[in-house]
């Protein structure tokens, strides 16, 4: 969003007023898995691409929503097998490649 000259991402721009709710909800948004007959939509790459500093900004502004990007970067199974359930956790962006580090 161009705000007086200015791109300013719209998350961002609402931590930053304050509307943690629209943040929260729009971090959930960008988060959810999706599907239709051709693919599967997950908005974490680009959520990333767009805000490298997430985390960051997060932490000093708004620290209540880090569990909500959290809740967003893990997938489980709805099948249980022998009391066990599935995970994946998308934390790549949080630690880095460790064969991209020079």
């Amino acid at each position: 969003v161009d705000v007086n000259g200015t791109i300013m991402s719209p998350l961002y721009w609402a931590i930053r007023d304050g509307k943690f709710n629209i943040g929260r909800y729009m971090l959930q948004d960008l988060l959810a898995i999706r599907a239709d007959r051709e693919a599967y939509y997950y908005g974490r790459v680009e959520l990333w691409k767009t805000h490298p500093d997430l985390i960051n900004v997060l932490c000093h502004e708004a620290p209540d929503l880090i569990e909500d990007l959290f809740d967003g970067l893990l997938w489980h199974s709805q099948t249980v097998n022998n009391g066990r359930v599935r995970v994946n956790y998308y934390i790549q962006e949080l630690f880095s490649d460790p064969l991209e580090v020079e």
